[in-house]
């Protein structure tokens, strides 16, 4: 079986460790990096079948504003990195939505009056909030858990455009009530950005007493984001769209995209649940390729690294098998027996 949570993969990496090598901060900081980054690598490959996902949306409509037509704006959730293709819920009546970067659309603008048959959805930048700031305001940062005077002296830093529509960063210290007010007003309205970034600073969060709960970016009573702070969650990205063209009002549409794995914070946090169970060594030869560097032992890196490797290009061939495919056929003589393998 594959490794469900992170935590059973640190189990699994504390066996191979001597005990001087199980400090907290070891366990804390070494092998969670080295866990992200075993899974970047399997995760370099992006036409990975077990990464795909569907999922279903519902985009706002499309607003007026002082006589402007304004798109209808949606950040992906967390969890979406790339999408695949996209269709209105019900397929009777449109075709599949065109989906192109904002630099494409602008280079081909369908006209000034946003109309046709097609859906268009524009691909922005990723965000590390989740909704367009609604007006031009000045914002607050607050604590929102049972006792929220925990989270004193803890420092989030917010990066926008000002009301002079400038590019604007500051950092917010909040007090002993668990709340602050930011000293800038920063823009708001859809289409513009006016909050891009929502962040805690990782040293004011060490030695915090637990029971401060989220933190959370508020513009009036708008939630532009909630960070788990307890649980060592800084910050997090959505994918900022724009569907341009929608027909009247509120829709929903079917999504394929390419997931996108969140950061290891907890024991219980999911490592690569859709990782087919038959390549679990291959997440096993990544952890032991990181400790065996950690230890400078070269010559055993370099056979982890081959192993990995190797299980990777089987990982791949998996994927892309075709219909009928039987696995990779290797032809291994025992030592003393003259019997074969398939693998």
């Amino acid at each position: 079986m594959g490794f469900a949570t992170f935590g059973e993969l640190k189990t699994y990496a504390m066996d191979q460790l001597s005990e001087e090598e199980t400090d907290a901060v070891f366990q804390k900081n070494l092998l969670s990096r080295w866990a992200v980054r075993t899974r970047d690598r399997i995760n370099q490959h992006a036409s990975f079948a077990f990464k795909e996902g569907l999922t279903r949306l519902t985009f706002p409509g499309i607003d007026f504003t002082n006589n402007q037509q304004i798109t209808s704006v949606l950040y992906l959730p967390e969890d979406m990195d790339h999408i695949l293709s996209m269709y209105p819920s019900n397929l009777q009546y449109r075709e599949a939505v065109k989906i192109m970067k904002r630099w494409e659309f602008d280079q081909d603008r369908p006209g000034s009056t946003v109309v046709g048959a097609q859906d268009i959805l524009v691909l922005w930048g990723y965000y590390g909030v989740r909704r367009d700031n609604p007006t031009t305001t000045q914002l607050t940062v607050e604590a929102l858990g049972a006792t929220p005077a925990n989270a004193e002296n803890i420092v989030a830093r917010i990066t926008g455009r000002d009301s002079d529509n400038e590019e604007a960063t500051e950092s917010v210290t909040l007090d002993v009530a668990g709340t602050a007010t930011t000293t800038k007003t920063y823009l708001g309205g859809t289409g513009l950005d006016g909050v891009r970034r929502f962040q805690l600073d990782r040293d004011s969060l060490s030695g915090k007493t637990a029971g401060y709960g989220p933190i959370v970016l508020k513009s009036g009573g708008t939630v532009l984001q909630s960070l788990d702070a307890e649980a060592g969650e800084i910050a997090k990205e959505h994918r900022r769209t724009e569907l341009y063209a929608q027909i009247g009002g509120p829709g929903d549409y079917n999504v394929a995209f390419y997931r996108r794995y969140k950061s290891l914070l907890n024991d219980s946090d999911s490592f690569l649940p859709e990782l087919p169970n038959e390549f679990s060594d291959l997440v096993e030869d990544g952890i032991m390729m990181h400790i065996a560097e950690f230890r400078k032992e070269w010559d055993t890196m370099k056979v982890k690294k081959m192993m990995f490797d190797e299980r990777l290009r089987h990982l791949v061939a998996y994927d892309n098998r075709n219909p009928g495919y039987k696995g990779r056929f290797t032809v291994r003589r025992y030592q003393g027996r003259g019997s074969y393998m398939r693998r």
